[in-house]
């Protein structure tokens, strides 16, 4: 498909995340031009899990012959995973090398390659510390105001830019139920001791001094992403500081304690207010779509939110263009977009609530990593490609 635009406003892309990125390199792989904006300028740090699941890879190669081979430069392969419950027992599930690897990298450093890819092609006006004032809907077009007095007047918004509540009505993007808002905190470390070989993605559950689950995430040669998340509401009624909880749980588990004894903190923890999705999300309406985690791509445990955003990302990319080419913005065209979108992540989609749900379960989750015959199953079915489809047949029709 190809097709010929005669401005670059008539789309206007909010955020230069993963999604907001990947949909302008789509966009300019059809032929069509487009408006970029980010509040920030790039290279920047964003608080993830930093573990991208197989969307990544398969997107990347749609992108083009040398994106997935350039991204590894700043990537980890992993195949493997353990699950540490309470009494430091370890759950191991190591798939086969035939298996699509899990990509381990810094969000900095990926986002910054994709961002380098937009500043070389000439369809994309990419424009950094252009944050949006407000947005409007005149007749069939936007009006944009950004915080440096520009005014921009796209017919089609692509929003990528979270769940701000700047558009949170304006855009029908679904605030997050108050047992589904969080907090995270993460920090990068160095000189952790390993136990296994390779890079392995790891998620300790504890009890004490409150129920949680430690995530580690390797991302570059010694350093590792070191992060916990707790439900906001929990965290502000137990007045609990996530950045001491963090390193007060570090400090008084036995495993753990001694697995850092040799490492130190690389700058300092960052912070972010996460909306993890737990009912049907809105992805279009009348002269918008929404890509990432505005339109519920996030799903930190499972690692599907870069992914999601990604695949989400393609299938924008090509209504948007079909929407300018049949002149058409309405809800009933873009409908569409929700459609496909639907029908490629459907069950990964459920899925995700699914483990966003478990969540409020911390201590049965700790329950389960303690059962060893529990390793076998997770290897075998986790390293099946339909794993998600077959899983969430029971709760599908």
């Amino acid at each position: 498909m190809s097709v010929n635009i005669e401005t670059s406003s008539k789309i206007c892309i909010v955020g230069a995340g993963p999604a907001g990125s990947t949909t302008a390199l789509f966009l300019a792989k059809l032929g069509v031009q487009c408006i970029l904006l980010d509040r920030t300028s790039f290279p920047r740090d964003k608080v993830c899990g930093e573990s991208f699941d197989g969307h990544v890879t398969s997107t990347l190669r749609q992108l083009g012959p040398s994106f997935l081979a350039e991204a590894k430069n700043h990537l980890l392969e992993c195949r493997r995973f353990a699950v540490v419950n309470s009494q430091s027992k370890r759950l191991m599930i190591a798939f086969s090398s035939a298996s699509t690897a899990r990509l381990l990298g810094r969000r900095l450093d990926f986002d910054n390659f994709l961002i380098e890819k937009i500043k070389q092609s000439p369809l994309i006006d990419f424009r950094e510390n252009s944050g949006v004032k407000s947005i409007s809907r005149t007749g069939n077009n936007w009006e944009l105001r950004t915080e440096q007095g520009e005014i921009l007047q796209p017919k089609m918004l692509i929003w990528a830019a979270g769940t701000s509540s700047l558009i949170t009505n304006q855009l029908l993007i679904k605030k997050a139920a108050p047992e589904n808002d969080f907090l995270f905190v993460r920090g990068y470390f160095q000189g952790i001791t390993n136990y296994c070989p390779g890079p392995t993605v790891e998620f300790y559950f504890v009890k004490k001094p409150v129920p949680l689950c430690i995530y580690i995430c390797p991302v570059n040669g010694s350093i590792s992403n070191v992060e916990i998340g707790l439900n906001r509401e929990f965290a502000i009624n137990r007045r609990l500081n996530l950045r001491h909880l963090l390193m007060e749980t570090i400090e008084n588990h036995p495993d753990l304690k001694e697995r850092f004894k040799g490492a130190r903190l690389l700058g300092s923890f960052k912070g972010a207010k996460m909306q993890l999705p737990s009912s049907k999300a809105t992805y279009s309406g009348n002269g918008f779509l929404l890509v990432g985690d505005s339109a519920a791509s996030i799903h930190p445990i499972t690692g599907f939110g870069v992914g999601h955003a990604m695949a989400q990302a393609k299938i924008a990319a090509e209504i948007a263009a079909k929407s300018i080419v049949n002149k058409d913005t309405s809800a009933a065209f873009l409908k569409q977009y929700d459609n496909l979108v639907i029908k490629k992540l459907g069950k990964e989609i459920k899925f995700g609530r699914l483990v966003t749900f478990s969540l409020r379960y911390v201590s049965i989750l700790d329950k389960l990593a303690g059962i060893s015959s529990l390793q076998g199953i997770f290897e075998h079915r986790l390293s099946d490609s339909h794993f998600v489809k077959k899983l969430m047949r029971p709760f599908t029709s």
